[in-house]
């Protein structure tokens, strides 16, 4: 969060040097290594990439019988994925 406002903030008093100053190239090269530099802190924070989820899939199967009848057989499959705890 500190980051995201910390690169926000920064991105604002380029904007403005840029409107003073007209130059391009000191801006695009400023906002590269804004880029990189939160890169590599989003990186450090290790985020959360995923939260723990289960994905539940249903399937129907449908048969039809010599004499004519059908028989409906349902299959459930359940995959859960759960956050590790090696820390």
């Amino acid at each position: 969060m500190i980051l995201a406002l910390f690169v926000f903030l920064t991105a604002i008093v380029l904007t403005v040097l840029f409107i003073k100053l007209n130059n391009t190239k000191i801006f695009l090269a400023s906002l590269a290594i804004i880029g990189v530099l939160a890169t590599i802190g989003i990186c450090i924070q290790k985020p959360v990439m995923h939260k723990n989820f289960s994905l539940s899939i249903i399937d129907y199967l449908i048969k039809f019988n010599n004499d004519g009848s059908i028989t409906t057989t349902k299959q459930t499959t359940t995959t859960t994925i759960k956050e590790d705890k090696e820390q």
